[in-house]
C-alpha cells in the first residue's frame, strides 16, 4: 500500500476562494474586535486582525456580503483558526478560518457572491 506525505495547508484546501475586501466583527475566545475581510470560500475566511488569535479557537465572524442587487445580507460565520501569520506588510495578523455548520443558506450567499466575482 503506497502512502503519500501529508500535504501542506494550501494544498488541502477544498474551496475556491475570491477577494472579499470589506470589515467584519470577529467575537474570538477572549474579545470582540473589527477586522478586515480579505478573501471568502464557503469552506472559510481570511482576515486580518490587529491581534493574534489562537489556532483551533472557535469564533464568530459577522459580516454583509454585497449581493448582484446592490443591497447586502448580513451573516454569521462560526469558524475554526486553522492559520495565523504576522504580516509586516499588512500590519497584522492573517488568520485563516475554516467554517463549520454552516447554514443552506448563507452557503448559497457566499456562492452567489462568488459567482459575481
Amino acid at each position: 500500500m503506497e502512502t503519500t506525505p501529508e500535504k501542506s495547508h494550501q494544498e488541502r484546501r477544498h474551496h475556491q476562494r475570491v477577494v472579499f475586501n470589506g470589515t467584519a466583527t470577529l467575537h474570538g475566545p477572549v474579545a470582540e474586535t473589527t477586522v478586515r475581510t480579505r478573501n471568502i470560500s464557503v469552506g472559510g475566511i481570511s482576515l486580518l486582525s490587529q491581534q493574534d488569535v489562537a489556532l483551533e479557537s472557535r469564533c464568530v465572524v459577522i459580516t454583509e456580503i454585497p449581493s448582484k442587487a446592490g443591497g447586502t445580507t448580513r451573516v454569521e460565520l462560526k469558524g475554526r483558526v486553522v492559520n495565523s501569520m504576522f504580516n509586516k506588510i499588512e500590519g497584522g495578523y492573517m488568520l485563516g478560518l475554516e467554517f463549520f455548520n454552516l447554514t443552506a443558506s448563507v452557503a448559497a450567499t457566499i456562492a452567489r457572491f462568488m459567482q459575481g466575482r
